[in-house]
C-alpha cells in the first residue's frame, strides 16, 4: 500500500505539472498511464507495466490514480465525448517527493506533455519494444508498433517518433 500512495503522489505532482504547463490540454488516465511508464525508467522503478490495448499498461498506476482521487489529490470525471479528464485539487499539506522525483517529473512534462494521448501510446509501446525486446533499428521499431497497433497509419506513427526524438 506504501508504493501505491507514493505513486498517487507520483500521480498528483505529474497532473499539477501538466496544468501549469500546458492548461489547454486534457490529462486522462491514458495520457498518466505513458507518463509514469516514461518516468518508471528515469526513476530506475518498475511499475510492474505489461503491453496492453494502448500500449504499456500498468493495474499498480491505475489503482494509484484511484487513490489519488479517492484521497481528494485530483478529480477524476467521464465526459462522454472525451474520455476521463483529470485536475489536482487544492490540497492544505503539500505532498512531498524527492528531489530526484521532482527533476524526473520536470523532464517528462517538459519533453512529453504536450504529446496527446494516442500519440504518448505509440511512444510508450516503441520505447517498450526497445527495452523488453532489444529492438534498435528504427525500421523494426516502427513495424513492431504498426503490428501491435495497426489501426494506425506507418507515415503517422513514423513521424511520431521522430518528433519524440524515439527513433
Amino acid at each position: 500500500m506504501k508504493r501505491i500512495l507514493k505513486n498517487a503522489k507520483l500521480i498528483y505532482w505529474i497532473t499539477k505539472k501538466l496544468e501549469e504547463k500546458y492548461p489547454e490540454n486534457q490529462i486522462g488516465k491514458t495520457k498518466i498511464q505513458k507518463l509514469m511508464y516514461l518516468l518508471e525508467d528515469k526513476l530506475n522503478e518498475d511499475f510492474g507495466y505489461t503491453m496492453y490495448h494502448y500500449g504499456p499498461y500498468s493495474s499498480e498506476i491505475a489503482e494509484s490514480m484511484n487513490i489519488a482521487n479517492a484521497n481528494g489529490w485530483i478529480d477524476m470525471e467521464w465526459h462522454v465525448d472525451s474520455g476521463y479528464s483529470m485536475h489536482i485539487k487544492d490540497i492544505s499539506d503539500p505532498l512531498e517527493i524527492q528531489d530526484k522525483e521532482e527533476r524526473a517529473i520536470e523532464k517528462i512534462v517538459n519533453k512529453y506533455g504536450n504529446f496527446k494521448a494516442l500519440e504518448l501510446s505509440i511512444i510508450a509501446t516503441a520505447l517498450y519494444v526497445k527495452k523488453n525486446f532489444g529492438v534498435d533499428n528504427p525500421n523494426d521499431i516502427i513495424d513492431i508498433v504498426l503490428d501491435l497497433k495497426p489501426k494506425n497509419n506507418r507515415e503517422w506513427i513514423e513521424n511520431t517518433l521522430n518528433k519524440a526524438g524515439i527513433i
